[in-house]
């Protein structure tokens, strides 16, 4: 059965891991067994361990570290892959420099615009590079592929929309709302709206604070959850914003939950 490499920027616990994990569960009931390697390593290597999916991480940080991309390269020949799929701005990088000294065909999937992590004329060049030894590129959204095409200025024959899969399924069957509640610290009767997300300024916390602050003052049974792993520092400042915005104590950051699933269905 033909092998697929995952090669993802890290091993930590978000979107673009998630995805990952969702394509290992499909692929290999459909004969298309994966494996996945990192550059750098994180809580879910346990979780790829338990799905027989874990490849191995080789740390390389920076564009182009070639010792280290050299490293990848001899492993991606000795896995025996048919593809290699690469995940993010910085494996997507990596990986194709790899995949291309392997002699391996390789996918380079967007999961962000492209101008938010690479600018200026060296990162226009080295993509236009390495686009033409990619078999295609991926983006999870039409505008993501509309912010490569400006910011790269390449047409878009090679570009494949291929939004994120997510299986309904997981979310049929959740605990009592009760149940839930008393998980969370809350009140069942209150009206719960929430976002998850990595407290990190490019998901745009800010935006949904704000929000909160205007509702809040016309719905006093309203709670704004905030699930996600971030700093303490950007806990605080989420926090001091929620106070300014007339939102304190209505603002409340759970943190990274795994149970995510079972909690999702009983928001607003």
């Amino acid at each position: 059965m033909p092998l697929v490499l995952h090669l993802v920027p890290s091993l930590r616990r978000g979107g673009i891991q998630r995805v990952v994990l969702a394509l290992v569960d499909r692929l290999g009931p459909a004969g298309f067994p994966s494996r996945v390697w990192a550059l750098r390593g994180g809580a879910l290597e346990e979780e790829m361990r338990r799905r027989d999916a874990f490849g191995g991480v080789i740390p390389a940080k920076g564009l182009l570290r070639f010792h280290r991309v050299l490293r990848l390269a001899r492993a991606m020949r000795r896995s025996g892959a048919a593809l290699v799929h690469c995940h993010g701005h910085e494996a997507n990088t990596t990986g194709r420099v790899a995949a291309r000294l392997a002699g391996l065909p390789a996918l380079a999937h967007l999961h962000n615009p492209f101008s938010a992590q690479r600018s200026g004329a060296g990162a226009r060049f080295l993509e236009r590079l390495l686009v033409r030894g990619s078999a295609a590129v991926l983006g999870v959204s039409h505008a993501v592929l509309d912010d490569y095409v400006a910011a790269t200025g390449l047409p878009r024959d090679r570009l494949v929309h291929c939004p994120n899969g997510v299986d309904p399924e997981r979310f049929r069957r959740p605990p009592a709302r009760g149940e839930i509640a008393a998980r969370l610290g809350l009140n069942p009767k209150d009206c719960w709206i929430a976002m998850v997300a990595r407290l990190t300024s490019q998901k745009d916390h800010a935006t949904f604070v704000r929000a909160a602050g205007r509702i809040a003052r016309d719905t006093p049974a309203c709670r704004f959850l905030l699930l996600g792993d971030g700093s303490p520092a950007s806990v605080r400042a989420i926090e001091d914003l929620a106070r300014a915005e007339g939102a304190g104590g209505r603002v409340v950051c759970l943190g990274e939950h795994q149970d995510a699933d079972e909690i999702l269905p009983h928001f607003a």
